[in-house]
């Protein structure tokens, strides 16, 4: 410990004379939820709802979209809604830029994000819906039908053990055999 005193010391000494040293810096984080429409990943489609957050004292926030103001958040919660619609389809950037209290500036990092056609949207929705429904559908018809195909097969091995016709094992001669050799046993008794 002795020996590691002199580095700790030095590294003190070096974290008090440089101001924010360890520190990070605030920023503002940057959420984008769907309203309603369509995302996949960095493609997004229809209406969506950004919303900022970050220090405590923020005060006020701007929404930019390519760099361009698009709204403005006067209180929490900093949040603004939008639609793809309204803007030009292809690659975009989002960011939001913060104002404390106390007059600092944060910003979130920047969002790269594709509008994309009402169309696309539609198509994709349905190569994720097609297997779905296939998959609902195979279901259902298996809990329709797997009751019905094991309850049958329960009736057929009831009929073997009370001795009825109708074997589905194709073993019909080993078990009358069997039943024979027990009534022949249990009728010695009876004598």
């Amino acid at each position: 410990m002795r020996k590691l005193a002199p580095v700790l010391a030095l590294l003190a000494l070096a974290s008090a004379a440089t101001p924010g040293w360890g520190l990070k810096q605030e920023e503002l984080s940057l959420a984008i939820r769907r309203d309603f429409g369509f995302r996949s990943g960095d493609r997004i489609q229809g209406r969506f709802t950004l919303e900022a957050s970050g220090p405590a004292d923020l005060a006020r926030v701007e929404f930019l979209l390519d760099q361009a103001l698009i709204g403005v958040a006067e209180s929490a919660p900093f949040r603004f809604s939008f639609s793809t619609g309204s803007f030009a389809l292809g690659p975009h950037s989002l960011q939001a830029v913060g104002t404390t209290s106390s007059g600092m500036s944060v910003r979130s990092p920047v969002r790269s994000l594709q509008f994309v056609s009402a169309e696309e949207g539609w198509a994709a929705g349905a190569r994720i819906a097609a297997p779905l429904g296939l998959g609902i559908a195979a279901l259902t018809a298996l809990g329709v039908l797997l009751p019905g195909l094991v309850g049958r097969r329960r009736r057929i091995f009831r009929r073997q053990d009370t001795g009825m016709a109708g074997s589905a094992s194709g073993s019909g001669s080993e078990d009358e055999e069997q039943r024979l050799r027990r009534s022949i046993e249990d009728s010695k008794y009876l004598e």
